[in-house]
């Protein structure tokens, strides 16, 4: 009977462990060079968390289109502390990965090792699925956080922050 509910525990542990929305304005990697959006930012400061497409960003600030409220603010560079950028996202092939476990099932008895042993491996291939176009602090500098911007070169004089809206 203790099996059982081993077999269910996993079972439920299987179907959350890759549980995450990317935002919709974030491009298939395979529509990467056509996407007009920014990449989704997630800068960190000292008090508080921004998450958020990436507008633009200069010398003192970034502009973020917050995902929560769909504002346009500045967060003043000096004030971060860590940010991630994720410029695409993965293909849709990992998202079916966690369901390859339920083979292991069909291993009887062996089942008792091996599914532990495709839990463990499967956990690895999604999180390095889910870091496949990511970048951070500690692998991309500043400066070329531009690059993933919906406006590389600073926000267009003819263009008010408060003029952008959901993307959603």
């Amino acid at each position: 009977m203790k099996t059982n509910h081993l077999y269910y525990l996993l079972i439920v542990l299987l179907f959350t462990s890759s549980c995450s929305v990317t935002p919709k304005y974030v491009p298939h990697h395979s529509k990467l060079k056509t996407s007009v959006y920014g990449g989704q930012v997630t800068l960190k400061t000292e008090k508080m968390k921004y998450k958020g497409e990436l507008i633009a960003l200069d010398s003192t600030k970034v502009y973020v289109l917050l995902d929560h409220s769909s504002k346009c603010i500045p967060v003043d560079k000096s004030k971060i502390k860590s940010y991630t950028i994720k410029y695409a996202d993965v293909s849709n092939s990992h998202e079916l990965t966690p369901l390859l476990n339920l083979f292991s099932l069909s291993h009887g008895v062996y089942a008792i090792y091996t599914l532990p042993l495709n839990l463990v491996g499967t956990a690895i291939i999604m999180d390095s699925a889910k870091k496949e176009f990511m970048y951070s602090n500690k692998n991309l500098q500043y400066e070329k956080l531009r690059q993933f911007a919906r406006f590389p070169y600073g926000i267009p004089p003819n263009v008010s922050i408060t003029d952008l809206g959901p993307n959603k």
